[in-house]
């Protein structure tokens, strides 16, 4: 067994001092406390650690967070789902280590076991690109667990719906809302055509690349309008987690095989019925979630192409590849079926 100076020994990972300090916080005895097991998980810079202390092993699990998105996953767990009654729906935040330089802030959380509706990790070298809502099903749809999951996204989307908290939380977190959509693409465009303006030296495959992606997003600013309507119609209220309920459902939906989704949608519809929601119908489904997957595209396209700027030119272009082929690949998340609409 290893102790705590042994933490993530050769991972390359920064703040690990300020880690082993928190962890130490934990433990009744630091100096003693040993560590049985160490496993890196699916995404970057997150680890299972287990801890023998004092004759009894606890699991935690540790993430490398920048400073801002640590500051919002905090009041997430600390504060806003506590303040609607839902503090149980995530595991509880037991530390948190800011590297002193400022770099990144670890967390740790109780290990709550295999509740994960993901399958079996990817192998090590795949990038965060490739395990995102358009690879391929990955989610576990045992009916039981499924269910648990559906209600939970239906509550936390009740309860915070037009709540006097979303203010803070857009000011601290990342406001997703419709008005997403537009500022994205006008952002994007923006960026596009100013490399042309700096005089980047740019190869002409990569250029056409380019341009092929300044007329994606001209198309879809074309359309704006009609998806904004549709949005204001149907999307819902605005609430927590990723802000337009199109967006949450359509990258939930996305990880599993498409002949399961529709049942899943109507799961969700019928629990926030049991909440008081009122369905009405005329909702295209599959456009507000279609919108929702092009601005999630375009935003990364948006910071891909600051990087251009920036003089960085490799990686980004080999992620706008990437970007190009899964606009090709868009389709609609649900068979043609049954549309309903939110209110």
């Amino acid at each position: 067994m290893e102790t705590l100076h042994d933490l993530l020994a050769g991972a390359g990972e920064v703040g690990v001092r300020e880690l082993r300090d928190a962890l130490g916080d934990l433990c009744s005895d630091a100096k003693t406390a040993r560590i049985t097991a160490q496993q890196k998980l699916r995404r970057p810079h997150i680890y299972r650690i287990e801890i023998a202390d004092d004759g009894v092993t606890r699991s935690v699990i540790v993430k490398r967070l920048s400073p801002e998105i640590a500051q919002r996953n905090e009041r997430v767990v600390r504060e806003w789902l506590p303040a609607v009654g839902l503090e149980d729906a995530g595991p509880p935040l037991l530390g948190v280590a800011a590297e002193r330089t400022g770099q990144c802030v670890w967390h740790i959380y109780r290990d709550l076991g295999d509740c994960s509706l993901a399958g079996a990790d990817p192998t090590d070298g795949v990038t965060e690109l490739d395990v995102g809502f358009l690879s391929k099903p990955a989610f576990d749809s045992d009916p039981e667990r499924l269910y648990d999951a559906v209600a939970t996204i239906a509550r936390i989307h009740a309860r915070f719906a037009e709540h006097p908290l979303l203010a803070e939380c857009r000011l601290f977190g990342r406001d997703l809302g419709s008005h997403l959509f537009t500022t994205t693409l006008r952002d994007g465009l923006l960026g596009l055509r100013a490399l042309d303006a700096i005089g980047i030296k740019i190869p002409y495959e990569r250029r056409v690349l380019l341009v092929r992606l300044r007329q994606r997003l001209e198309l879809l600013l074309q359309e704006q309008p009609h998806r904004m309507q549709l949005l204001a119609d149907f999307g819902g209220p605005a609430t927590l987690l990723h802000g337009a309920i199109s967006y949450d459902l359509s990258n939930f939906l996305a990880h599993f095989p498409r002949a399961e989704r529709q049942s899943i949608l109507d799961a969700y519809i019928r629990c926030l019925e049991e909440l008081g929601w009122r369905f009405t119908p005329g909702a295209d489904w599959n456009l507000l979630f279609d919108t929702a997957e092009c601005a999630r595209l375009a935003n990364t396209v948006v910071w891909r192409v600051v990087a251009l700027t920036k003089g960085q030119t490799d990686w980004p272009f080999d992620d706008l590849v990437l970007l190009d082929e899964w606009f090709d690949k868009l389709e609609p998340v649900l068979p043609p079926q049954t549309k309903e609409a939110v209110q």
